[in-house]
C-alpha cells in the first residue's frame, strides 16, 4: 500500500511461567481517499489541557502534509499547497503518538508521562484517560472523533501527580478532511 501506515508488532503476555509471545501481529491504515491526509508535528505536551493536534485555527501552520493513499490520487504532495485542518469539523482516522522521554528542549531527559483525554480534557489522575509513560508509544485507529476531541496533558507517572514541565513528542496520524 503506498503511503500506508504499518506497524510490525511482536508481543508477550501473562506471567513468565504460563506467558505467550506473538509475532507477526500487524496493524495498518491507508488513507482512503483524496479527503485523507497525513499529519506530523513534533508536538510539546505541557502541563495544561489541550488539542494533541493543532487545527489551523489554534496554530495558524497546522495542515495537512499529504492527502490520498498515492501522491497521484491525492493532488496534493508534500511541499506542496496544503490544506488548514478544522478541529472542530475533521476527524482523526488513525494516530501514532511516541513519547521521546525529553522535554520541550529535546535534549533532558523527563520521567513524567503523557495523558491522553477522549471527548473531554486530559487529567493525569482520571481512571478514563490513557497515559504513554516515557519512552513508550501509543497507537489507535478512530471512527468519528474530531480532532478536537482529543486532549493531552503531562503529569507524573502513575497519575501520582501535576507534570513539572512539557513533554516532548511526535505525533502522526491520518485525518478526514470532513470540509
Amino acid at each position: 500500500m503506498a503511503n500506508a501506515l504499518t506497524l510490525d508488532i511482536s508481543a508477550t503476555v501473562l506471567p513468565d511461567d504460563i506467558s505467550k509471545a506473538y509475532t507477526g501481529l500487524s496493524a495498518t491504515y491507508a488513507p482512503a481517499d483524496s479527503s485523507e491526509g497525513w499529519y506530523y508535528k513534533l508536538t510539546n505536551i505541557t502541563t495544561s489541557s489541550a488539542d494533541i493536534i493543532a487545527s489551523d485555527e489554534d496554530s495558524g501552520n497546522a495542515t495537512y502534509l499529504q492527502k490520498g493513499s498515492t501522491r497521484a490520487s491525492g493532488s496534493m504532495g508534500v511541499a506542496t499547497a496544503f490544506s488548514p485542518i478544522d478541529g472542530s469539523a475533521d476527524q482523526i482516522k488513525f494516530l501514532f503518538i511516541r513519547h521521546l522521554g525529553t522535554t520541550n528542549d529535546g535534549s533532558t531527559p523527563t520521567n513524567e508521562s503523557i495523558y491522553l483525554g477522549f471527548g473531554e480534557a486530559a487529567v493525569h489522575n482520571d481512571a478514563t484517560n490513557i497515559e504513554i509513560p516515557t519512552g513508550q508509544v501509543w497507537f489507535g485507529k478512530f471512527n468519528t472523533l474530531t480532532v478536537d476531541g482529543l486532549h493531552a496533558i503531562s503529569g507524573t507517572a502513575a497519575g501520582a501527580g501535576t507534570g513539572s514541565g512539557q513533554i516532548q513528542a511526535q505525533v502522526f496520524a491520518i485525518l478526514h478532511d470532513v470540509a
